[in-house]
């Protein structure tokens, strides 16, 4: 079947979070990635978030947010079953395209250390790696 691109609707929300979870190096946050809290990103930043379908399956998702400046990818994830045909690179090319759109010109992403695979995809893919900045959280809730 022929897979298909296109932008991600609330109702993807429980798909995508099925695979996030069955998608190894994922850091899911217990609040900001719950349905209510990923309906009100997808509000926030209409037209650069991705889905990948196999007909009415889910097998692909890129989660992006913009904040104006900067184009930030949060979540990413193919299937295991469909890994490897040029999906993501797919998806990647929708948010980088609908981002210049809007005027952006760099986007960011953060990946952790051991996730080699994701390390060598964004890198095959012009992203490079910076050792200068340290990145620092804070949550606002307790």
């Amino acid at each position: 079947m022929t897979i298909t691109i296109r932008e991600c609707r609330p109702n993807d929300i429980p798909a995508a979070l099925e695979l996030w979870a069955s998608t190894p190096n994922m850091g899911m946050h217990p609040v900001d990635d719950t349905p209510e809290a990923l309906t009100n990103f997808l509000a926030f930043n209409p037209g650069i978030n991705f889905v990948a379908m196999d007909g009415d399956e889910l097998v692909g998702i890129v989660l992006c947010g913009c904040d104006g400046r900067r184009g930030t990818i949060y979540h990413a994830a193919i299937a295991a079953s469909h890994q490897r045909r040029g999906i993501a690179t797919r998806m990647l090319n929708a948010c980088e395209n609908a981002l210049k759109e809007r005027g952006i010109t760099r986007m960011r992403l953060m990946i952790f250390n051991d996730n080699h695979s994701g390390k060598a995809f964004w890198a095959a893919h012009g992203w490079q790696q910076h050792d200068y900045i340290d990145y620092y959280g804070k949550d606002l809730i307790e």
